[in-house]
Protein backbone atom coordinates (compact mmCIF):
# COMPACT_ATOMS: atom_id res chain seq x y z
CA UNK A 1 0.00 0.00 0.00
CA UNK A 2 1.27 3.53 -0.88
CA UNK A 3 2.15 6.02 2.10
CA UNK A 4 0.15 8.77 -0.25
CA UNK A 5 -3.15 6.58 -0.21
CA UNK A 6 -2.97 6.76 3.54
CA UNK A 7 -2.76 10.51 3.92
CA UNK A 8 -5.10 11.47 1.33
CA UNK A 9 -6.90 9.39 -0.96
CA UNK A 10 -7.41 12.25 -3.42
CA UNK A 11 -3.67 12.13 -4.32
CA UNK A 12 -3.60 8.88 -5.88
CA UNK A 13 -5.82 10.19 -8.85
CA UNK A 14 -2.69 11.73 -10.01
CA UNK A 15 0.13 9.86 -9.97
CA UNK A 16 3.60 11.28 -9.00
CA UNK A 17 5.52 11.86 -12.06
CA UNK A 18 9.60 12.39 -11.23
CA UNK A 19 10.94 15.23 -12.84
CA UNK A 20 13.59 13.92 -15.29
CA UNK A 21 16.44 16.53 -15.85
CA UNK A 22 18.10 16.22 -19.05
CA UNK A 23 22.01 16.05 -18.38
CA UNK A 24 22.89 15.49 -20.73
CA UNK A 25 27.42 15.54 -20.99
CA UNK A 26 27.42 17.26 -18.01
CA UNK A 27 28.75 14.88 -15.32
CA UNK A 28 31.48 14.04 -18.44
CA UNK A 29 32.49 18.19 -17.93
CA UNK A 30 32.47 18.01 -14.40
CA UNK A 31 34.75 15.07 -14.15
CA UNK A 32 37.39 16.78 -16.64
CA UNK A 33 37.45 20.01 -15.05
CA UNK A 34 37.55 18.02 -11.62
CA UNK A 35 40.63 15.73 -13.25
CA UNK A 36 42.51 19.08 -14.62
CA UNK A 37 42.44 20.46 -11.16
CA UNK A 38 43.63 17.83 -9.50
CA UNK A 39 46.45 17.28 -11.93
CA UNK A 40 47.34 20.69 -11.42
CA UNK A 41 47.40 20.84 -7.75
CA UNK A 42 49.01 17.74 -7.42
CA UNK A 43 51.84 18.89 -9.76
CA UNK A 44 51.90 22.49 -7.84
CA UNK A 45 52.64 20.17 -4.52
CA UNK A 46 55.03 17.83 -6.48
CA UNK A 47 57.19 21.15 -7.90
CA UNK A 48 57.35 23.00 -4.10
CA UNK A 49 58.52 19.96 -2.71
CA UNK A 50 61.30 19.32 -4.94
CA UNK A 51 62.26 23.37 -4.63
CA UNK A 52 61.87 23.04 -1.02
CA UNK A 53 63.99 19.58 -0.81
CA UNK A 54 66.65 20.85 -3.07
CA UNK A 55 67.04 24.26 -1.05
CA UNK A 56 67.10 22.39 2.13
CA UNK A 57 70.17 20.57 0.42
CA UNK A 58 71.62 23.50 -0.59
CA UNK A 59 71.12 25.09 2.91
CA UNK A 60 72.98 22.24 4.44
CA UNK A 61 76.00 21.81 1.74
CA UNK A 62 76.72 25.58 2.65
CA UNK A 63 76.65 24.99 6.62
CA UNK A 64 78.96 22.07 6.04
CA UNK A 65 81.11 24.10 4.03
CA UNK A 66 80.88 27.11 5.90
CA UNK A 67 82.05 24.49 9.38
CA UNK A 68 84.92 23.28 7.27
CA UNK A 69 85.88 26.29 6.73
CA UNK A 70 86.22 27.76 10.17
CA UNK A 71 87.72 24.86 11.44
CA UNK A 72 90.45 24.44 8.95
CA UNK A 73 90.90 28.84 9.83
CA UNK A 74 91.12 27.88 13.35
CA UNK A 75 93.72 25.01 13.14
CA UNK A 76 95.47 27.05 11.11
CA UNK A 77 95.55 30.52 12.88
CA UNK A 78 97.62 28.34 16.18
CA UNK A 79 99.66 26.25 13.69
CA UNK A 80 101.00 28.60 11.54
CA UNK A 81 101.72 31.64 14.56
CA UNK A 82 105.03 30.47 15.58
CA UNK A 83 105.74 29.92 12.04
CA UNK A 84 107.83 32.17 9.31
CA UNK A 85 106.68 33.31 6.36
CA UNK A 86 107.82 30.55 4.17
CA UNK A 87 106.62 27.49 6.49
CA UNK A 88 103.12 29.62 5.97
CA UNK A 89 103.02 29.71 2.21
CA UNK A 90 104.44 25.85 2.08
CA UNK A 91 101.52 25.05 4.51
CA UNK A 92 98.92 26.79 2.78
CA UNK A 93 100.09 25.21 -0.35
CA UNK A 94 99.05 21.52 0.85
CA UNK A 95 95.92 22.47 2.09
CA UNK A 96 93.20 20.15 1.51
CA UNK A 97 89.42 19.13 3.16
CA UNK A 98 88.89 16.73 5.76
CA UNK A 99 87.37 13.26 3.82
CA UNK A 100 84.14 13.26 5.20
CA UNK A 101 83.50 17.17 3.30
CA UNK A 102 85.01 15.98 -0.04
CA UNK A 103 82.50 12.75 -0.15
CA UNK A 104 79.44 14.95 0.50
CA UNK A 105 80.75 18.13 -1.39
CA UNK A 106 81.08 17.81 -5.25
CA UNK A 107 84.64 18.99 -6.97
CA UNK A 108 85.57 20.97 -3.53
CA UNK A 109 88.55 23.19 -3.48
CA UNK A 110 90.52 24.92 -0.64
CA UNK A 111 92.32 27.36 -0.88
CA UNK A 112 94.65 29.98 1.18
CA UNK A 113 96.31 33.50 0.67
CA UNK A 114 98.32 35.32 2.93
CA UNK A 115 98.31 39.16 3.47
CA UNK A 116 101.06 40.75 5.14
CA UNK A 117 100.08 43.80 8.01
CA UNK A 118 102.34 45.84 8.68
CA UNK A 119 100.89 48.20 11.25
CA UNK A 120 99.90 45.48 13.47
CA UNK A 121 102.71 43.20 12.68
CA UNK A 122 100.60 39.99 11.79
CA UNK A 123 99.05 38.47 8.94
CA UNK A 124 96.10 38.16 7.90
CA UNK A 125 95.16 34.48 6.97
CA UNK A 126 92.18 34.05 3.74
CA UNK A 127 90.88 30.55 3.56
CA UNK A 128 88.62 29.91 0.58
CA UNK A 129 86.05 26.89 -0.11
CA UNK A 130 84.56 26.31 -3.02
CA UNK A 131 82.62 23.69 -4.93
CA UNK A 132 79.72 22.68 -7.89
CA UNK A 133 76.63 23.73 -6.71
CA UNK A 134 75.49 23.49 -10.11
CA UNK A 135 75.46 26.75 -11.14
CA UNK A 136 77.44 29.66 -11.02
CA UNK A 137 78.01 31.12 -7.74
CA UNK A 138 80.80 32.91 -5.34
CA UNK A 139 82.88 31.00 -3.04
CA UNK A 140 82.95 30.87 0.87
CA UNK A 141 85.48 32.87 2.35
CA UNK A 142 86.83 33.30 5.83
CA UNK A 143 89.57 35.45 7.21
CA UNK A 144 91.81 35.14 10.01
CA UNK A 145 94.21 37.40 11.36
CA UNK A 146 97.97 35.37 12.46
CA UNK A 147 100.23 37.59 14.78
CA UNK A 148 103.63 37.27 14.25
CA UNK A 149 104.61 38.09 17.26
CA UNK A 150 104.12 37.36 20.80
CA UNK A 151 101.57 39.47 23.15
CA UNK A 152 104.43 39.93 25.23
CA UNK A 153 106.82 41.57 23.16
CA UNK A 154 103.72 44.47 21.77
CA UNK A 155 104.30 47.52 23.86
CA UNK A 156 101.18 49.26 24.84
Amino acid sequence: MNILTLISPALTKWPMRRLKTTRQGTTLVELIVAGFLLITGMSLVTQGAVKSYRLQQESRHYQLAYDELANQLERLTQKLSPMSTEERVSVLKSLHVSESIESILALVKLSGSLTRDEPHEGDWLQLTIDWDRGGPSEPLSLVGWIRTSSPEEVSP
